[in-house]
């Protein structure tokens, strides 16, 4: 009996993640119809560029070797991309209206690529993929466990990159303001059940907020 309810658990679980994916999907049509930036591509590029370019040589890496590029997009997001590539939509610009803000999404993008996050998370969909196919089959327990590792494994990617993205913020812009107000904004859009983190590719922006001012404080540094 007890193997049949944690079965039908899990299989509740998995039904409760597709939803909420489909709902995520659903509004992300949405809001790219008619969409069209107010901000300045151009001038907006150039600030990203510089600032990504302090970023880079700060680690002791070439620049060159590195891109982020500004597109138009109704999207509030940003990613870091195979090829040491960064990509930051126009809404995300549009939403934090904040340059320090902005400055710790790019300085966490580069942390995904700095600690090859984007590597490793290929390698581990092919292993999983062979693993399903070749040993597990179409067992769709199993298929959601995976999906439950897959979110656990990706939010703590996540909180990799916000820690290197804190440690480089401190250094370069200790006595700045304003580091956090992603996360501050984020947190006052989506008040979300500690359970919906476990449903989710990154932290809740309440958990990132803790650890995240944690790491300013220490440092004798403004949040």
């Amino acid at each position: 009996m007890k193997a049949i309810f944690k079965r039908i658990s899990i299989l509740m679980l998995i039904l409760v993640i597709n939803i909420f994916f489909a709902g995520a999907s659903s509004l992300a049509n949405e809001q790219n119809a008619n969409y069209k930036t107010k901000i300045n591509l151009e001038l907006e590029q150039e600030k990203i560029d510089k600032v990504f370019q302090r970023f880079v040589e700060h680690i002791g890496k070439n620049h060159e070797k590195y891109s982020i590029n500004l597109v138009e997009s109704p999207q509030i997001n940003a990613y870091a991309s195979m090829g040491k590539r960064i990509v930051i939509n126009s809404a995300l610009v549009e939403f934090l209206n904040n340059d320090t803000a902005l400055n710790f999404v790019i300085a966490h993008e580069l942390g995904h690529i700095e600690e090859k996050h984007v590597w490793k998370g290929i390698a581990r969909q092919g292993l999983s993929s062979l693993l399903s196919y070749y040993v597990f089959k179409e067992s769709r327990v199993l298929h959601g466990v995976d999906r439950l590792h897959s979110l656990h494994y990706s939010r703590s990617k996540e909180k990799e990159a916000d820690l290197f993205a804190v440690e480089l913020m401190n250094e370069l812009y200790c006595k700045v303001p304003g580091k956090l107000q992603f996360f501050e904004k984020m947190s006052e859009q989506r008040k979300s059940p500690k359970l919906m983190e476990y449903l989710s590719t990154h932290p809740l922006a309440d958990t990132r907020l803790a650890y995240l001012e944690a790491e300013i404080t220490k440092a004798n540094c403004l949040i």
